[in-house]
């Protein structure tokens, strides 16, 4: 970006006060206005590049939709929770108040 701003400024600052007869005899003017073009050229190219994209990682999604995909049955299901919490050895108490 820098280089095509220089360039940019050295070709005008070398073209300024000139007709454009004299600017377009100017063999110099010329040669900096075309480094100005490629520079900016360079600098939209690399602007306008897309970005490469990653691959999604298939096992991932995969292992986040089965984990989900069980959570969302164990909470819709109550006997099948409790039978998770029976076989984890986590059973839970149907009373949980002793008093009563």
């Amino acid at each position: 970006m820098r280089q095509a701003a220089s360039a940019t400024r050295e070709a005008h600052a070398r073209g300024r006060g000139k007709s454009a007869r004299q600017a377009v005899k100017d063999k110099p003017l010329r040669r900096k206005v075309q480094q100005a073009l490629a520079a900016v050229g360079e600098l939209w190219s690399a602007i306008g590049a897309p970005t490469p994209r990653r691959k999604p990682c298939r096992r991932r999604q995969l292992a986040t939709l089965v984990v989900g995909g069980a959570g969302v049955f164990l909470a819709a299901n109550p006997q099948a929770r409790t039978k998770l919490l029976e076989r984890l050895g986590k059973s839970e108490a149907k009373n949980t108040n002793p008093s009563q």
